[in-house]
């Protein structure tokens, strides 16, 4: 018995056609599929994003309010000098302003909610060779992201070393 993947991040939102605005309109994302009904609006929203999902859940109440507090998706794109100037001129409120760190650039904003959203894009990683032998290695192409992840092989195995 094991977990497999992540089925889906969940953000519940008081007003879907605001949430929808901000999601589809800002920030791109197409709707993949939905269902209910809470004032004429969808219930639950659905944006495939490569092998994973972000759903939007209106009418959580009590039970799964929109938070500003804890956990965030975090949105790998491909242009975030772009974004980040997209989300600039449109007055987004900013958590943690565009950043610059040696493995990438990333921004933490707010949805209309208040839930946090991180864009992200991730700096090329030649380095990675350059401390750890190709031969150990498998360059594996993450599905959805636009960048190369480098992660150990499960089949390769380290040389023993004799003394």
């Amino acid at each position: 018995m094991k977990i497999v993947e992540i089925a889906f991040t969940g953000y519940s939102v008081t007003n879907m056609k605001r949430a929808k605005a901000f999601y589809e309109g800002l920030l791109g994302l197409q709707k993949s599929r939905g269902f209910g009904k809470i004032e004429g609006e969808k219930q639950w929203v659905e944006y495939d994003i490569g092998p994973s999902c972000l759903a939007l859940i209106s009418g959580g109440g009590k039970d799964w309010p929109p938070s500003p507090d804890g956990t965030a998706a975090a949105f790998e794109v491909d242009d975030f000098a772009g974004y980040a100037a997209k989300l600039k001129s449109t007055g987004v409120k900013f958590i943690i302003e565009p950043t610059e760190t040696p493995m990438c650039h990333m921004t933490v904003i707010a949805d209309p909610d208040g839930n946090r959203v991180v864009l992200h894009q991730r700096k090329p990683r030649p380095s990675a060779y350059s401390r750890f032998p190709p031969s150990n290695f498998a360059r594996t192409a993450c599905p959805g992201l636009t960048s190369v992840c480098t992660r150990p092989s499960r089949t390769t195995k380290t040389p023993a070393t004799s003394t």
